[in-house]
């Protein structure tokens, strides 16, 4: 049996967000999505987002995960990220 490490989220520093995001694509079909969500150092959500995305790439669609993440946290604004 393999062995399997646990994976977890790890919060910011009190007074924080954090962005997360991700991005996916089905190579054999051209299709692609990304999302993102921000939390707050207690680990609740704040915001979110899906989408689909025009590209073939594994990086272009993290990058454009990334951009769409970082255009949610400037429309929230007023908070530092971690």
């Amino acid at each position: 049996m393999a062995n399997l490490k646990c994976l977890g989220w790890s919060p910011p520093p009190p007074g924080f967000f954090k962005l997360n995001t991700d991005g996916s694509v089905v190579e054999w079909s051209n299709k692609a999505a990304c999302g993102g969500v921000i939390k707050d150092h207690w680990g609740k959500f704040i915001e979110g987002f899906s989408a689909r995305v025009c590209s073939t790439s594994p990086l272009q669609t993290e990058l454009q995960g990334l951009l769409y993440g970082l255009q949610m946290a400037k429309r929230i604004g007023g908070r530092d990220y971690w």
